[in-house]
């Protein structure tokens, strides 16, 4: 845990300090709508599976509901599945389990939600209810009365919530207006334009071992065509609906994750011994069918994804899978171990009414195309031209 308390206490610096907070930060109180994204972004975060206790299972939905101001959802695998905003938490509390699946997040999930003072005084409640401390840290910048930043423990699992207030001036409206509208008393609810008092996932941190984060950001540019930048510590996953949500997915390194070395000399992060370690589940969406069918091939040509799964399941699906990324300039470095689900909008589990506007309703495309393998060639001989300078 002190790498994840050391990189929540560098990124509250930055939240409470305005003069030095990216434009985009809650702290700076200076825009309602999202800027325009980099190239190559993903399209939507759009859940993260975690495996919890049993016994836990209500102790979680209470935290997530009652204190994040998370909703309910059905989801189709019984798992329980909470929204924030248009990103859902499903945690998966069978007595059997699915296996591989972890029940800690290597880093902290970074929030924004309509009213803190809220959170903190239903967090507060359920300290006394579920016993245990659920708020680690309040800051208090502007008054005595406010709550600027926060950082919460999971009362199960311990997993690290960092919250922020949402920008003022309807930033809040903006970021509702492309969610399914709140279900009144009744089950009854359509439209846009619904949601609790949390809005939405803005990063999730995942810390990697030293030297890896360059790979990993080597890794999704190639693979996914996804937009990477450069960050003080790591690199910075994109995702962005348009206007109404940017996320990220920030990969930094610490210094107390050692990775392990293979046989062949080769680095393994997220391997031990004894074969791959559990880790969590993220489903991300890309822009198109298009954008799909070419990440699917360049994974499916690395050895990425099962070599029984071919594009037709994939079309038919809307989804590939896999668990393993890999440096695309040494195929035999598994540089993280993440199960990914990736998906393209028209998806029956897409989560956003088919009205709401995204970049992927309103045609935008993504600059990624399929790779041209020629018959015979070497995957590997094709990436070292292609990393050609």
């Amino acid at each position: 845990m002190g790498g994840i308390e050391s990189k929540c206490g560098t990124l509250l610096h930055g939240l409470l300090m305005p003069k030095v907070a990216d434009a985009d930060y809650a702290g700076s109180r200076r825009i309602i709508s999202f800027p325009d994204p980099p190239v190559g972004s993903l399209l939507l975060l759009s859940s993260i599976a975690l495996r919890v206790a049993p016994g836990a299972v209500e102790a979680s939905r209470s935290f997530l509901v009652a204190g994040l101001g998370g909703r309910c959802v059905e989801a189709a695998d019984g798992l329980l599945s909470i929204s924030i905003g248009a990103t859902q938490l499903r945690l998966d509390g069978s007595a059997s389990g699915r296996p591989g699946l972890a029940e800690v997040w290597p880093g902290h999930f970074y929030l924004w939600v309509e009213d803190s003072v809220q959170t903190h005084d239903q967090c507060e409640k359920l300290e006394k209810t579920l016993g245990g401390d659920i708020i680690k840290e309040v800051h208090r910048i502007k008054d005595e009365y406010g709550v600027d930043a926060m950082v919460l423990q999971q009362p199960v699992g311990n997993n690290t919530f960092i919250i922020n207030p949402a920008p003022v001036g309807g930033m809040a409206d903006n970021m509702r207006s492309v969610l399914p509208a709140r279900a009144d008393a009744a089950g009854v609810g359509g439209g846009v334009g619904g949601g609790g008092n949390a809005l939405g996932v803005i990063d999730m941190m995942h810390l990697v071992p030293p030297g890896a984060s360059d790979a990993v950001a080597r890794f999704y540019e190639h693979f996914l065509g996804a937009a990477m930048t450069k960050k003080n510590e790591g690199w910075a996953l994109h995702f962005s609906l348009g206007p109404a949500l940017h996320q990220t997915m920030t990969f930094i390194e610490d210094e107390s994750l050692v990775a392990a070395v293979g046989a062949g000399g080769e680095t393994q992060h997220g391997e031990t011994k004894h074969g791959l370690e559990d880790s969590p589940e993220v489903c991300m969406y890309v822009l198109s069918k298009s954008h799909l069918n070419a990440a699917f091939r360049r994974c499916s040509q690395a050895g990425l994804v099962d070599s029984q799964v071919i594009w037709e399941d994939v079309d038919a699906a809307c989804e590939f899978r896999f668990s393993r990324c890999i440096d695309p300039k040494n195929l035999d470095n598994v540089v993280l171990q993440l199960q990914h689900i990736i998906r393209s909008p028209d998806h029956k589990e897409w989560p956003l009414p088919p009205e709401a506007i995204t970049r992927a309703s309103a045609g935008y495309s993504a600059p990624f195309q399929e790779l041209p393998f020629e018959a015979g060639s070497s995957h590997k001989r094709f990436l070292d031209k292609l990393f050609e300078k």
